[in-house]
């Protein structure tokens, strides 16, 4: 049965009556405001905190194996990064090598197209100033 606040009330009106006012409210104030049923005891504050601790213990451990479930992932994620990065600088490296070769080739051609045209403009002004010079001297 749940004590009302009205029968509090009339209990209050009975001490009153029976052993004065002072004294009431003295009892009543050492009772508790809810029905003694409801009331918790040291018992149950223990049950209460080893159900608490083993369901903090759960939640540690659940997180642990997440945490341990996590980092395994991350790190396989990571050397798959790695690679990819390795994979990619040999093929940077592949195309550089192969770019500066052709640079090269490029270069070592038009320096022989370059020497070969100086050589031929030099003979042909050597020609020129050949030919003017035997000019000059049939003039002279």
């Amino acid at each position: 049965m749940a004590i009302t606040e009205q029968d509090r009330h009339d209990l209050y009106v009975a001490l009153e009556a029976a052993i004065g006012p002072e004294q009431a409210t003295t009892l009543m104030e050492h009772l508790p405001p809810i029905g003694w049923a409801d009331v918790a005891t040291k018992h149950d504050l223990a049950h209460l905190q080893t159900a608490t601790s083993q369901e903090f213990a759960l939640v540690r451990a659940e997180t642990a194996a997440q945490m341990a479930e996590l980092r395994t992932e991350l790190r396989g994620e990571m050397a798959e990064l790695r690679m990819e990065l390795r994979d990619g600088l040999v093929a940077v490296r592949v195309e550089l090598g192969s770019d500066i070769a052709d640079l090269r080739a490029t270069s070592l051609r038009d320096q022989r197209t370059l020497a070969l045209t100086m050589i031929g403009a030099n003979a042909g002004m050597m020609a020129t100033v050949a030919a003017l010079a035997f000019a000059a001297a049939r003039l002279v």
